[in-house]
This record gives structure tokens, sequence and C-alpha cells, in this order.
């Protein structure tokens, strides 16, 4: 058997590999699907780390005598794996479209095979780390943190590197380190049969990477119907973290803008920008004289109404109002763009044509900028909510800072006296997005001001969606009029007030015809805003910082009612992304349970005495971990400003400083006895985090990047540096006590990480990211209870 020395080198090398397996997976499936599913990545990933210490604990013995070559053929297998994922994924019998999952059964089929090929390596690979777990149970604090530093080294390579490598090619990149693992990890006097190993997975890997399929993403998607039509070409194609990122034009593919039907001249032809498939925009050029397209646009009113001096344009995109505001003669305009892509493209274009633009970008996140900037503007116009056509509840899961009570009130304090906030909402059916950012519109007037909402609110009513102009100071009547002159000149509509509105609440929602829906946007104004709550089969609850779903509208108490009304076939396109984590948690449920009891009835006499405080207390750090961090990655998202810099600054810091905890736990003679105060530390630090960690990233958002780093490490690092004692202070105990059991415990925390990460998302959702905190500390005191009962 190796000695500890060479086990470090390949532990760290595909403890590195599987991170960057699942990054990669993320990516991928961002393009290919229509969501990253990053919350089935994780579980599927976990599921392998509980399958293998399932198979670990069954065949203990045998592994145990052959720990050597058991530990070489898992390392190749999963390198072999690695390179075959893709390519196998991608075969027309296993290609899903998750667009189709509640509509063709064929495609439930598909998904699950799809799983089961991204299972794969992962089981293969988590077989290693949990055998050497096993053979150096003694040393188990280096060994975990060998295990912590190499998945901590991967969440910050893997985002790196998706800069220079195509998403396509990164998983053949990976696969190469279980390769190198196998390396280290050759038997003595194993002759030429490990070489021949080593050989045939190296020319595995490097034929797979040389004949790799295409990715082929859901035929649904915006840029592969656009591919579809007349004339079109392919201009520019470029990948990063942000992902794969577009430009297509086609003579026959325009976009209006939302200009009004009194528009006569000709919708030039734009290119259109793509991220992962799906349109975010056209580029329109100004023109060199006559009338600008965008004159009948929405957008023009407040420049009709005139005194804009300074506009923000929040989240960039093609820079078309951006652009807008230069022509109408704008001196100050800032617009926050995070993807440098666009943001260079934006800029290249300006130097071909020799255009000096007056536009300031910021690199950031919209609510980062609203949060680091105390800039006042007389225009604020934000992203348009929804999609052309609805978007079938894809984005439920999606978080959006910008369209929060806290993000309005933001936006509020950077209006001048006479400031215009612009919002465009897209029509769709059932009604969803206009009623829900009436009743937020509702709420935030009240919170901000005494006067009616109609006092500060004008709604711009065209063929496909809702435009929504509020004004920080009273409309005067010389406004309204000029909106009304505006809407009749451009050909638009007004939307007409109605205070006194009636409104069936029993039947909400059932009617379908444009005027019906007029009345609910009424109701959402001026009646009592809980009574739409309430009645209404959607939720419609604003969002708050606390939970930013504005695009999850799904309610669990009214499916039968959306059932009834609009057919059991149509109801999962209400919330397709969230009904997929439900699915998702109870398959992985239905499977963790089985295999955590399938070695209790193997092996019920080994484990009859441990089992019960085993499952307590690897089960309850398994969800409570995993808790912290999947909160965490989504709350930095606003502090960073930058969903890149969010997950690899939280998985590095956490990883790294539990490692860090797992090392000193071997060190710390005594540590064990220790265990209740470590354990009292982690839920009094939860506690903390869940009740200061939102008001302590909006005071520190304005620092510059090495600070909030800094200072993101000083406050998350203490707990995640007391995360890492309790797992191998008792493993280091089993190892004293009853070393069979130590696979089992190993798989029974990889099941209850399996379950964390679709439930951490419904919580959210549901309850908010402060009370995750709490449950999480709460986990926390259930190994403090199994460790008394060991005692006892």
């Amino acid at each position: 058997m190796a000695n500890l020395k060479n086990y470090h080198t390949p532990l760290f090398v595909i403890s590195i590999a599987i991170i960057s397996f699942q990054l990669c997976l993320v990516q991928l499936l961002s393009y290919v699907q229509w969501h990253h599913f990053a919350f089935m990545i994780i579980s599927i990933a976990m599921l392998g780390f509980g399958a293998a210490g399932t198979v670990l604990s069954i065949f203990s013995r045998f592994f145990l005598a052959n720990s050597q070559w058991s530990l070489f053929i898992f390392s190749a297998l999963c390198a072999l794996l690695l390179c075959m994922a893709i390519p196998l994924s991608q075969l027309p019998v296993f290609r899903f479209d998750s667009f189709l999952i509640f509509s063709d059964f064929n495609h439930i089929l598909r998904f699950t095979g799809t799983c089961f090929i991204f299972f794969l390596p992962f089981f293969f690979g988590a077989l290693v780390i949990g055998l050497i777990f096993y053979v150096q149970a003694e040393h188990v604090g280096v060994i975990y943190f060998a295990n912590l530093a190499g998945s901590a080294a991967g969440g910050m390579i893997i985002p790196v590197l998706m800069w220079w490598v195509a998403p396509e090619s990164l998983p053949y990149l990976v696969a190469i380190l279980p390769l190198i693992a196998a390396f280290f990890l050759i038997p003595d006097h194993s002759g030429s049969y490990a070489r021949m190993v080593m050989f045939i997975t190296a020319i595995t890997v490097v034929v797979s990477f040389v004949f790799k399929p295409e990715l082929k993403m859901s035929e649904y998607k915006d840029l592969a119907k656009a591919k579809l039509l007349p004339g079109a070409q392919l201009h520019h194609e470029r990948f990063s973290p942000y992902g794969m990122f577009h430009i297509l034009q086609s003579p026959v593919m325009r976009h209006g803008h939302g200009v009004g039907l009194h528009f006569e001249g000709e919708i030039p032809v734009q290119p259109m920008y793509f991220i992962n498939g799906n349109w975010i925009g056209a580029q329109l050029t100004q023109p060199d004289s006559g009338v600008h397209l965008l004159d009948f646009a929405p957008i023009a009113f407040p420049f009709q109404v005139g005194g804009i001096h300074s506009a923000l344009m929040l989240q960039g995109n093609t820079f078309t109002e951006a652009d807008y505001a230069s022509y109408k003669g704008t001196a100050h305009i800032v617009a926050t763009e995070p993807n440098p892509q666009i943001r260079d493209l934006y800029i290249e274009n300006c130097e071909k044509k020799s255009v000096s633009t007056q536009v300031e970008i910021m690199p950031i996140e919209p609510r980062t900028y609203l949060e680091a900037y105390d800039r006042q503007f007389d225009l604020v116009s934000l992203p348009s909510l929804g999609s052309f056509g609805g978007n079938a509840g894809i984005h439920a899961l999606e978080e959006d800072y910008l369209y929060t009570l806290e993000g309005f009130q933001s936006i509020w304090s950077h209006l001048t006296r006479d400031g215009w906030m612009k919002i465009t909402v897209w029509n769709d059916y059932p009604p969803q997005y206009a009623l829900r950012l009436a009743l937020m519109l509702r709420q935030f007037m009240e919170m901000e001001t005494e006067d009616v909402v109609n006092q500060h609110l004008l709604i711009l009513k065209s063929w496909g969606s809702y435009t929504f102009f509020i004004h920080k100071s009273r409309l005067t009547n010389d406004i309204r009029q000029t909106f009304e002159d505006f809407c009749t000149a451009k050909g638009f509509e007004v939307f007409k007030y109605d205070p006194d509105v009636n409104i069936d609440y029993a039947t909400i929602g059932e009617q379908t015809d444009q005027g019906v829906f007029d009345q609910f946007l009424n109701a959402a104004l001026f009646h009592d805003p809980w009574l739409i709550m309430q009645a209404y089969a959607f939720r419609m609850e604003p969002p708050t910082d606390n939970s930013p779903f504005i695009h999850q509208f799904l309610k669990k108490a009214s499916l039968q009612k959306l059932r009834n009304t609009y057919s059991t076939t149509s109801v999962p396109y209400f919330g397709l992304g969230y009904l997929m984590v439900w699915i998702t948690i109870g398959v992985v449920v239905a499977l963790a349970l089985a295999f955590i009891v399938l070695p209790i009835l193997i092996r019920k006499q080994q484990l009859r005495n441990d089992k019960t405080w085993i499952i307590l207390y690897f089960g309850s750090i398994g969800l409570g971990y995993l808790f912290i961090e999947i909160n965490l990655i989504q709350q930095c998202i606003l502090y960073f400003g930058n969903p890149v810099y969010a997950v690899a600054a939280t998985i590095s810091t956490i990883l790294l400083f539990s490692g860090l905890g797992s090392f000193v736990s071997e060190k710390w003679e005594g540590a064990w006895s220790k265990l209740p105060w470590i354990i009292i530390g982690v839920v009094f630090l939860a506690i903390i985090n869940g009740l200061m960690f939102n008001g302590f990233t909006l005071s520190t958002v304005n620092y510059g990047l090495a600070i909030k780093l800094l200072l993101f490490v000083l406050m998350i690092g203490p707990i995640a540096f007391l995360m890492g004692f309790p797992f191998p202070l008792a493993i280091s105990y089993l190892s004293k006590k009853h070393q069979q059991a130590i696979p089992w415990a190993w798989g029974v925390n990889g099941y209850f990480s399996v379950i964390s990460s679709p439930l951490a998302i419904i919580l959210a959702v549901e309850w908010g990211y402060q009370v995750l905190w709490l449950l999480a500390a709460a986990l926390y005191v259930l190994p403090l209870i199994a460790r008394f009962s060991i005692q006892k």
C-alpha cells in the first residue's frame, strides 16, 4: 500500500477534476438547454459520492485488500467516462429538451439517460476519494484538506479557462486530470498491465477530443430558430464564463424596438445578439439623417417631455437606448453591462465607425451599480420583463435583485426631482408580469410617498407590451397632456385608470380578453393588494432582496385550480424551471433513501449499533454545509456584481477554509472532545450571517473588488473554518471504533448533500435566504445531539 504522501497529489488532482466537470456541465447545459440546472448537476455529483459510499460499504473488505489496483482502475475509468460523457449525451437516443419533458415521455427517458451518463464519472471519481478516506482514516484531517483544497482550486481554475477554451472542449481537458491521478496511483509491481491501461485511456481521451461532436441546442431556442431563416449568417461567435455569444443577421429578421403603429418608415435589417442561444437584443445604428426609429418607441416619451440631461441604462445589452440618449443630446449617459464580450464589441463598433461614444460603461450588475454609486439621473431605464410570446416559466429560478422592493427604492434615490423610471413588460397569458409589477409599484410608492400611485405613474399600451413610466414628482396636467399627445401621434394607447373597477375575485384570471386584463391591472393599482395576492392562481407577492425571484409565479396551493382552468398539460409551462427542481428532489430523495438503507439491510450486524447517530450526524452536516454554500452563491451575485466572481469566490473560500479546518483538526489533540464548542461556533456564526449578511454586503458593495474579496473572506472564513471540523473528526472517531462504517458514513453525507441542493433552492424561493441561514444553523445542532448520544 502506498504511503500517506503518495495519496495527496492524486486526491488533490481528482478533486479538481470533479468540481471542474460540474462547472463545465453547468456551462454546457446553459447553452444546449434553457437553464444551467446547477442544482441538478450538484445533485448528480453528490449522488455519485453517495453511491460510491454505498458500494465501498458493501464491498469494503475486497476494496481494502486490493486498494492499489482499485484506486488506479477507478481513476482511469473516471478519465474515460469524463471524455465520453458529452459525446454520449449528444447522441439522439440521449439528447433531451427540457422544454418537452412534460409533453413527450421520450424526453423523460432521454433526460434520465443523460443524468446517468453524467453520474458515472462522478461515481468513479468519488470511489477514488472514498477509498483513500477509508485506507487512510487515521489521517483523515490531512486527506480531507487535500480533497477540499483541490475542489477550491477547481473552482478558481475553470472560470479562468472558460475565457480561453471553448465549452465543448473543456470536458476533454478536465479528463486529463484523473489520468494524471491514475499515473500517481500505479500499483507497485504492476508490470505492463498498468502501462497498457494508461495508454488506452490516454488514446481514448485524445480521439474523443479530435472527433468531439457539435453541441446541438434545443430546436426551440431563439438562435436555433433564427439560423433557419433565409440568408441567415453568423457574424460573431465568442465564449466566456458568461456563456456563448453569437451575432446573427438575416435579411428577413428585423426588430421594431416596440415602435408605435404610426411609424411609416422601413424597419432596417439589424444584427441580432444572442447569449447561450437566447435573444437579448438588436444592434440599431443611428441614422445619418431623417427620423430615428426610436422616435416612435416608448423610450422617446421622456425626451419629448424634455429635461433629460443624464440617463442610466441598466443592462446595456446592445446599447441601443444608450445610443438613442446620445442622439437626443443627453450629456451624461451611463450603461451597466457585466458581460465584457458585449462591452468590447460595442467599443470596437464605435472605433470602426470613428464615432466617439458618450456612454460610460460600468462592468457590473445593474443593482450593484445602484448600491455602489450615488449619482442621480433624469432617466433610469430598466431591462424589459418577460419575453415575446411568454417563456414557459423557464427563468423561474433566476434571481434578479433589480426587480425587488429594495431595488426600486435604490432606483428612486438615484432619480432627480423630475426624473423618470421606465419599465417595459411583455404581455403574457395568463397575465403575470404586468400584474406583479403593478402590485410592486403600488407597495413601493406607499413606502416612498403618501401620494396615490396614479399621481406618479403613466402606462403606455402597445400591441405586445405595457410600458410603465414613474415620475419622481407628482405628474402635472402638462405632462399628462404631453403623454396623451405622444401616444396619439406614435400609435400607442393610453391606459385608462379606473379606481372604482368591479372585479369578481372568485374568477380572477379565468377570463382572457384584453378588457378584463385591464380591469385586473386597475384592481392591482387601486384595490386591496392582498385580495389579488390571495385570490389569483399565481404568486403575486412583490419580490424582496431576501427572495428575489421575480420570474417565479407558481403557487402549490393553486395547482388544482390551474389544472381545472388551463388543463393538466398546460400547468408545467407556467413554471417549468421551478417544477424541474421539485422533480429533481423527488427523484434524488427516493434514490438517496434506497442507497442509505441498502447497506443497512446487507450489513445490519455491523451497522446495528451506529446507524442512528451516523445518519443524524453525517446527514445533518451534509445538508447544512450545502445550504450555506448555495445560499452564499445566490447572495453574492449582488455583492460582487458578477455571477462568475460570486461562484468562484464562494466555492473557493468555503472549501479552502474548510480544508484548513480539517487540517487543524488532525493536528489538534483532543479536538473530538471540543466538538460541542466548535458546533456552537458554527451555529452562532450562521445565525449572525443570517441576520447581518445582506446588510453587510449592501454597506460595503461600493468598495473595490480586492477589498470586497478581503471583507468576504473575513466574514465567511471563520464559519467555513469551523465547518471543516465535524466531518474529519467523526471519521477519525470511526477509524478507532468502527472502521467498516466509514464508507457508509461518507455515503450518507453524500446522499444528504444530494438532497440539499434542490431543497435549498425551494426553501430560498418559498421562504427566503434568511430562513435558509437559520435552517442551516438548526441543522448543525443535530451533530451535537448525535455527539452526546454516543457518550450515552
